[in-house]
């Protein structure tokens, strides 16, 4: 379908400095973030750093903006807010950033988040912060006190994509399953899902006012049978949505509008915002449309705005966010710039009044936090270590734990009768992942690289070395029994081989990336298959193999093993390989493949417990089987020395996230997120 419309805006300026994704107007400065990627072809120029900036803008002259000041190094930026001159600015797989701006000349930044999964969207409400982690819901944060921001709880509500919240009320646009969720937030310990409706299209911007809530909708119909062209379903999920949520238990859709029929799943993303009796939607290659919602039952189209073509497509510049200022749209052009777009009868200049505070107590998130619920056999009795950062990940060394605690760095601990803290280390980046092999300790460090420590007789530890990829954040880790090679996953979309011989000097021997699939959580096969084999997930492109050790020109070096399994792939499975064992979690239980032969895991024989869902990060230790589900919490143990015939050991969820198990002996370790570190022993 084509739109009519009155007029269609034209930009006036364009501010020079590439592309940009978000856009915020406060007391008079319009802000800006991006990473400066321009359209080249059909593709972006992938040596770019994704290292994102914010940039500050004076608008006494509210058509041509004034730069005064920016700052670097921000990592996949996404979204932001600005209040109380501090912006919040979330980053992907780098988390939030939280930077002072009350001299916009000179913003710096004062700490910053550690998000459970991909940070993506973001609402400020009062002294909480709600961050949208796509599959892993929405993590609440208490930011009472910029400089150390402290972790509240999460709402496991689905693959939140965008959030807004008003009068303790938290309004999700949901994207897998095309939803709209209402949450009721007023006491944010105990935040709790109320309601969620079906939309026409994906979910994704949420903005409410009084009782409407106005939400943006994209790609495919609800009704789509096939993923193809002819499908009538195809690319006719775009749209705005207007619901009645005066009882937000039961929302009442008021409108469904459509725009044009588009789909193109690079930049996919779609917002809306109010001023006045105007709704704006800014929804990607489609462009920026103005709607009049003055009778919320039959809005309006008023005027359009198309961002500048890409060079050498027909598409045009994805639009990211905007923002409205007094006669003018500022709006975020993702392979293009910030662009000024003309817009006198449609935006007034406006003020925000949401506000809401609340209390909370240290020994109520304590207490909040430790819950653990059997759901089949009997819970063994846990120890347990919390810390201000999330546990990714522990590794046994002789009587003491090394644990990777992402914000609050690296912590050993003595692993006798109860855990107590031995020395917490610093790390230059958030500890996302570490393995030890001898007395040598490899750690993601997130934007900090891998660092490579030697460990003293003590469990002192001394930096040897250290590989960092300017811009993108290193999650996880996994090193070759003969300490030659270190596979890291790299933002979310590389994979790096680094030769480590030479600790003090680690250096890259291959990469690979796959723009077409993102890589979510410990997407690296944990652990090599025959020693030499690892698998790398892109969630819609499937898993592909690599060699460490191939033949080529009588040399010994990495590559693409040349198979693979192109088929989508949930995010919150996993791989584990051994020298002799190839195990695949995959539709609610797992299969054993031939790695040669994985064109689709289909017709592969699934092994599956009746009742139970398999789903997660599988490891192996001995005869059973350890399955995380880091987005549920649930943690299920099989017995599989008959490795066709299953036996479910027990099952329990946590109130965190849990990771990969690890065991030494008789004792267990669970890194579990925001609840920290759970050790029992059998």
């Amino acid at each position: 379908m084509e739109n009519t419309y009155e007029s269609e805006l034209k930009i006036i300026n364009n501010l020079g400095i590439g592309g940009c994704i978000d856009a915020f107007i406060s007391e008079n400065l319009l802000f800006t973030i991006g990473n400066g990627i321009s359209g080249i072809g059909d593709h972006v120029d992938i040596k770019i750093s994704m290292s994102g900036s914010l940039y500050i803008y004076d608008l006494k002259n509210p058509a041509s903006p004034s730069l005064v000041g920016m700052l670097s190094g921000l990592g996949n930026v996404r979204q932001m807010e600005v209040y109380n001159s501090i912006a919040y600015i979330v980053s992907r797989e780098d988390g939030m950033f939280i930077i002072d701006v009350s001299n916009p000349k000179k913003p710096a930044l004062i700490s910053r988040i550690d998000a459970i999964e991909f940070c993506t969207g973001i609402d400020i409400y009062g002294e909480l912060a709600f961050l949208s982690c796509r599959h892993s819901g929405v993590q609440i944060m208490d930011i009472s006190d910029p400089y150390k921001p402290k972790y509240v709880s999460t709402l496991k509500i689905g693959e939140a994509q965008s959030v807004d919240v008003s009068d303790g009320i938290l309004y999700a646009g949901i994207w897998g399953v095309k939803e709209l969720v209402l949450c009721d937030v007023k006491n944010p310990l105990k935040a709790r899902e109320i309601s969620r409706i079906a939309m026409d299209g994906r979910g994704d911007g949420v903005f409410v006012r009084g009782n409407l809530c106005f939400a943006a909708t994209g790609h495919h119909a609800r009704d789509i049978v096939k993923e193809e062209l002819s499908d009538p379903a195809f690319g006719r999920g775009n749209g705005m949505e207007i619901y009645d949520v005066g009882d937000p238990s039961s929302p009442k859709l008021l409108s469904r509008t459509k725009i044009n029929r588009f789909t193109y799943m690079f930049y996919d993303m779609w917002d809306v915002t109010l001023n006045g009796d105007h709704a704006f939607l800014s929804h990607s290659y489609n462009g920026v449309y103005a709607f009049n919602v003055k009778d919320p039952n039959k809005p309006v189209l008023k005027a359009h705005a198309t961002l500048p073509q890409i060079e050498g497509t027909i598409n045009s510049s994805p639009v990211g966010g905007i923002a409205l200022g007094d006669g003018f749209i500022y709006a975020a052009g993702i392979l293009s710039d910030l662009h000024v777009i003309e817009a006198p009868s449609l935006t007034v200049k406006e003020k925000d009044d949401d506000n809401y505070s609340f209390n909370i107590t240290k020994n109520e998130t304590e207490k909040a936090e430790e819950s653990i619920e059997e759901i089949y056999g009997e819970l063994p009795h846990f120890y347990h270590y919390k810390t201000e950062g999330q546990l990714y990940s522990a590794a046994f060394y002789g009587d003491y734990i090394f644990a990777a605690a992402g914000s609050a760095g690296l912590h050993i601990l003595h692993s006798g009768n109860g855990l107590s803290c031995k020395e917490e280390h610093a790390t230059k980046g958030f500890a996302m992942d570490l393995k030890i092999i001898d007395n040598t300790l490899f750690t993601a460090e997130g934007l900090g690289g891998l660092a490579i420590y030697n460990i003293a007789t003590d469990a002192k530890i001394n930096l040897s070395g250290r590989y960092e990829v300017d811009g993108y954040t290193i999650r996880q880790v996994i090193i070759s029994p003969d300490k030659k090679y270190a596979i890291l996953q790299v933002g979310s979309k590389w994979i790096h081989i680094v030769n480590i011989e030479d600790p003090a000097r680690p250096r890259l021997v291959f990469w690979d990336t796959f723009f077409k699939g993102q890589v979510f959580h410990r997407q690296l096969s944990y652990g090599l298959f025959k020693d030499r084999y690892a698998a790398y997930i892109w969630h819609s492109a499937g898993f592909f193999w690599y060699d460490l050790y191939a033949d080529q020109y009588g040399d010994s070096i990495p590559k693409y093993a040349g198979f693979k399994c192109q088929q989508s792939f949930l995010a919150f499975n996993g791989i584990y390989c051994s020298k002799d064992l190839c195990l695949i979690t995959h539709d609610k239980g797992y299969v054993l493949p031939d790695i040669k032969n994985t064109e689709s895991l289909s017709h592969l024989k699934h092994y599956r417990i009746d009742n139970y869902d398999l789903t997660g990060k599988p490891v192996v230790y001995g005869n059973n089987l350890y399955i995380s589900n880091r987005l549920n919490g649930t943690i299920t143990e099989l017995d599989i020395s008959k490795i066709d015939e299953p036996k479910l050991i027990r099952c329990y969820k946590l109130k965190g996230n849990p990771d990969i198990i690890i065991k030494n002996g008789n004792k267990t370790a669970i890194p579990a997120g925001y609840q920290g570190l759970l050790v029992y022993s059998e």
